[in-house]
């Protein structure tokens, strides 16, 4: 996939020479991003995805359903051994809002120190939103000027909002993604439930409107599962490829025409219609809900899908950072 950055971003850095990989423990699936700096450009290796639905059942403040506590720890096994394979000798694996919420989570980390090469992170709500910021910006090319993107991150269990006004950086971290959402508001589907989440998202992004940009001026760039989905969905494919839909400008109408389908919809018809991921079949419609109640709330148009976020941002940290050899 050609997400060929230049080789001195964010301040003229230069970057250094070197193989680097990162792995997003995220709420409902693993993530993982091979890089190398190569002839002034980022050259991505490899990607993996596993869904492992790590917050499945997850009550903010419980513990982790032991199911998916092996799941994801067998996923991060298998990942890691591609990282190896793939001689990889600088990594992270960075942990999200799941691990963030659970009781148990130090703990989970704990485990996963004691066999990965690599070391664990857990991000705060800002640094994630910063990374995604980060990632985002430099996925969209020379062209991608920071001042002039609204970032949007919808996870599984949190959603990030993050921006520059004149010079300064600016991100939130919100409580509801397609996961959270699903459980809360869409255990059974419908459109009245569906309205719930619209108004959920809408009492969050009131209680930050103080906080949020002169949004118009900005052009919104969604990263995560739900927008990329979505992107693959209208552009019809059957095997994804992320390609295509990096950059693509999604529309809210198209957005609302999949709302509606979704709504109408039984688990297994729309696993048909994610030939390239059935497993999303359950939490597609809570994240195409909250997508559509940020944009309606932010008064947006369309959405341009970014394959960057969280991994590339990690990324472009090492590769400009003046401590690494």
């Amino acid at each position: 996939m050609p997400l060929l950055l230049p080789g001195k971003l964010f301040g003229g850095i230069e970057m250094k020479e070197r193989t680097v990989g990162a792995i997003d423990l995220g709420s409902n699936s693993l993530r993982l991003l091979i890089a190398k700096f190569e002839m002034g450009t980022i050259k991505l290796l490899r990607r993996e995805l596993r869904e492992t639905r790590l917050g499945e059942g997850l009550i903010s403040g419980g513990k982790l359903f032991p199911p998916a506590r092996e799941r994801t720890l067998q996923g991060l096994s298998f990942l890691l051994g591609i990282m190896k394979a793939e001689q990889v000798s600088e990594g992270v694996i960075a942990a999200t809002s799941a691990v963030r919420e659970a009781a148990d989570g130090k703990q989970f980390l704990n485990d996963i120190a004691a066999f990965s090469p690599f070391p664990v992170r857990l991000l705060s709500g800002k640094e994630e939103a910063l990374y995604g910021f980060l990632g985002a910006v430099g996925s969209m090319g020379p062209e991608g000027k920071k001042e002039d993107l609204l970032v949007l991150d919808l996870g599984g269990r949190s959603t990030e909002l993050s921006w520059q006004e004149k010079g300064i950086y600016n991100g939130i971290s919100l409580p509801f993604g397609a996961v959270n959402m699903q459980n809360r508001f869409l255990f059974s589907i419908s459109v009245e439930n569906a309205q719930k989440i619209k108004e959920f998202v809408k009492g969050l992004l009131n209680e930050q409107s103080g906080l949020l940009p002169v949004t118009k001026k900005k052009e919104l760039v969604g990263v995560g599962g739900t927008v990329t989905t979505l992107a693959a969905l209208s552009l019809r494919q059957r095997i994804y490829n992320p390609e295509q839909v990096h950059r693509y400008y999604l529309s809210k109408e198209e957005i609302k025409k999949w709302k509606r389908i979704f709504l109408h919809s039984s688990r297994q018809e729309r696993a048909k219609m994610l030939p390239f991921s059935p497993q999303r079949a359950d939490i597609i419609p809570a994240g195409t809900s909250a997508l559509l109640s940020v944009m309606e709330y932010l008064e947006y148009d369309s959405v341009i899908v970014s394959e960057g976020g969280i991994l590339m941002g990690i990324l472009l940290e090492y590769f400009t950072s003046d401590e690494s050899n």
